[in-house]
């Protein structure tokens, strides 16, 4: 999957991690509010697995199957505000993508995500050749069915993580 060096929109640039990434990406994944509603299982919520796992991610840019999980900056202070990315579907003939997006604690409420996503979509569908874009969210997060709807997802039907009841947000290329 081919990687934006960066994508701008009217407050952010999205781009790949960085090392410099790292203090902030720590904070937003241990702090229990901000990932409530990630399904992420407690181990992978430390100091030591967001190190890892940023590692991971910037390695593997330079590598043949990048991980598409982008930075959102803001472009006038460049001060990290969240994450988005995409991840393939199972393999099936109309090139669908699941997106996901993650805004600091004190940047929530702001249209990050909804900014930051729509962005990705955008990209998805003009450069990736994607014809679905889908989107899973717990029920309980209303900040995210909320950000899927203003992006023209609509619902889809249930979807099960971890055992928590969620829904399947989707939106096919030509839709809206």
């Amino acid at each position: 999957m081919k990687l934006p060096r960066a994508i701008t929109t009217a407050r952010f640039t999205i781009r790949p991690h960085r090392r410099c990434d790292l203090a902030p990406f720590t904070e937003f994944l241990t702090d229990p509010v901000a990932t409530e509603h990630l399904g992420l299982p407690q181990d992978e919520r430390t100091p030591d697995a967001a190190k890892a796992r940023l590692e991971r991610v910037i390695a593997s840019v330079a590598s043949d199957e990048p991980v598409f999980f982008l930075a959102v900056v803001d472009r006038a202070t460049e001060a990290y505000v969240g994450s988005c990315g995409l991840h393939p579907l199972p393999p099936s003939p109309d090139g669908g993508f699941a997106i996901y997006y993650n805004v600091q604690p004190a940047w929530q409420g702001r249209g990050v995500a909804t900014e930051a996503a729509a962005a990705i979509i955008d990209y998805a569908f003009a450069e990736l050749g994607a014809r679905r874009i889908e989107a899973y969210v717990f029920r309980q997060n209303v900040a995210s069915v909320r950000v899927a709807r203003k992006l023209g997802l609509s619902e889809r039907g249930p979807h099960v993580h971890q055992g928590r009841a969620g829904l399947r947000y989707a939106l096919e290329r030509g839709d809206g």
